[in-house]
């Protein structure tokens, strides 16, 4: 059974992030509903203002905030997320604050529950036992939302995949800026892994099917794109979309060994960047070799992968959405190559790359 979008209002936290910010303009441009956007700070609410929408704040870490800008609401879509005790916590808080006023929420979990698991990965598959602080608040959020469903409030889980496109940082900026260094090449099959890609909008499609279907209360559903390919296929599609020269060839273990060797070194430069990002800087603008230096540390680093990165990019596994294509009617619509020209387009138009 479907819900009609008349005298609804829609809560969205974290209105000022990627999947928020996709989430609060499409439902406003394609729904009838009222939708409210919440952020944590007003600067962060840029770019979504340009669109006559309520914006409010909302601190997920904050249960009155949360009170607040979810007062007179009838649904609740939870895109917030930061670190481990943020994911927890404001889940916790905005479950808590839909108990209140009877709301229904649509959680947007990831499939990092599901850890490491290889093959074939349903939404039936339990949870990573041990894994990132990231995968194991995901679970715990999970758990929350259980029990609250429990409490009587309507929940729907959606674990999309691997999310890029436009105002992505991890794997549309960070992929293209790693690229542009020059340094990065075909790994080869440490680059086999399945890149279980999906477009932020066919994840926008997913929430919205989502708040429309009754039946999916009480459900987690798995959010995938249409498009099979490896990393190295992904890393080699969005340096073409980019224009520029054919990756070269780069030996796996030379590849794994180069990440080893570089670890202390990327520890000891995010340790300074969190610690003394201020002298950094100072240090920098008074010396044109240090600022050099400075620039061609920072490009080796990101051309070169971590060891988790390294793990995630052998991995195969798929994470089917034929359960979101049952019962919600979802569709992917975007293939690799269409979310490319898109990112593309967008990392040009906002400066991050030259034209």
């Amino acid at each position: 059974m479907k819900r009609t979008d008349e005298a609804r209002t829609i809560l969205i936290t974290g209105a000022g992030g990627f999947i928020g910010g996709w989430v609060a303009e499409m439902l406003h441009l394609q729904g009838n509903w009222h939708v409210r956007a919440g952020v944590r700070r007003w600067p962060s609410a840029a770019r979504i203002a340009r669109f006559p929408m309520e914006i409010v704040l909302c601190d997920v870490n904050d249960p009155a905030s949360v009170a607040m800008a979810a007062d007179g609401c009838t649904d609740i879509v939870h895109c917030a997320t930061a670190d481990g005790h943020t994911i927890v916590d404001g889940t916790r808080n905005v479950l808590e604050a839909a108990l209140q006023i009877h709301a229904r929420v649509i959680h947007l979990s990831s499939i990092a529950v599901y850890g490491d698991a290889p093959g074939h990965v349903p939404e039936d598959t339990p949870f990573a036992r041990h894994g990132s602080e990231y995968s194991q608040a995901k679970v715990a959020s999970e758990y929350l939302c259980h029990a609250y469903h429990q409490r009587g409030v309507k929940t729907v889980i959606l674990r999309p995949t691997i999310v890029y496109g436009p105002y992505s940082t991890w794997w549309t900026t960070n992929v293209a800026l790693r690229l542009l260094t020059g340094q990065w090449g075909n790994i080869g099959s440490a680059g086999g892994g399945t890149c279980n890609l999906v477009y932020v909008l066919d994840v926008v499609q997913a929430i919205r099917r989502a708040l429309r279907c009754e039946a999916a209360n009480g459900q987690a559903f798995n959010v995938n794109g249409p498009s099979a390919v490896t990393w190295s296929e992904y890393f080699a599609e969005f340096n073409k979309a980019l224009g520029l020269p054919e990756l070269k060839n780069v030996n796996p273990t030379l590849a794994r060994w180069r990440s080893r060797l570089l670890f202390p070194a990327r520890c000891f430069g995010k340790f300074m960047l969190e610690k003394h990002r201020g002298l950094l800087i100072s240090v920098a603008n008074r010396s044109r070799r240090i600022k050099s230096a400075l620039k061609s540390a920072e490009s080796t680093l990101r051309a070169t992968a971590t060891s988790d990165q390294l793990a995630l990019y052998g991995l195969k596994a798929h994470y089917p959405s034929g359960k979101a294509e049952q019962m919600l009617g979802y569709r992917p619509h975007f293939d690799v190559e269409a979310g490319l020209d898109m990112s593309c387009a967008w990392l040009k138009h906002s400066g991050i790359i030259e034209r």
